[in-house]
């Protein structure tokens, strides 16, 4: 932020198509005339796709002015496994988010190393769902591990009890 010293705060706004924003951060400005400031927030919540983001500005009279809107696609896949923890012989339930289209080599290994599940899966560009028996599981600790093309492996920890 160039020159802040009439600024004291901003609001960190976030949205989906670009029109309609929520307020998701609020920071206070430094408030040094003449200096050039830098702020960084990260956002642990960023959305499959195209998010889209702008500062609401508040000076210290209380008036507010918006900066523009800034564009950040957040591209790959994402994996939700449920419920954790499952009961050994129930139904694993797998919830998959994709950006791509292709091919996921789904994998899931206990803490040995064994392979106690493997397929291929068809990815869409959409959330698709896929369930895994556990019926020959035993209790413990599993890794399901989901590997598209040369992009790093999504792992999620499951417990089976």
């Amino acid at each position: 932020v160039v020159d802040d010293g009439e600024l004291q705060s901003f609001v960190i706004e976030r949205g989906i198509d670009g029109r309609s924003f929520e307020s998701i951060a609020e920071m206070d400005a430094t408030n040094v005339a003449g200096q050039v400031s830098q702020y960084e927030w990260i956002d642990k919540n960023l959305k499959f796709g195209e998010n889209f983001y702008r500062l609401r500005l508040i000076d210290i009279s209380g008036r507010q002015s918006l900066s523009d809107i800034e564009r950040v696609t957040r591209q790959g896949v994402n994996l939700s496994v449920f419920p954790n923890p499952a009961l050994s012989g129930a139904t694993l339930n797998l919830e998959i988010y994709s950006q791509d289209q292709g091919v996921a080599q789904l994998s899931v290994i206990d803490l040995q190393g064994k392979k106690m599940y493997g397929e291929n899966l068809p990815l869409e560009r959409r959330r698709t769902a896929y369930q895994v028996n556990t019926q020959n599981w035993q209790s413990g600790t599993y890794f399901v591990i989901m590997q598209v093309g040369l992009n790093k492996p999504v792992v999620r920890k499951v417990v089976v009890r």
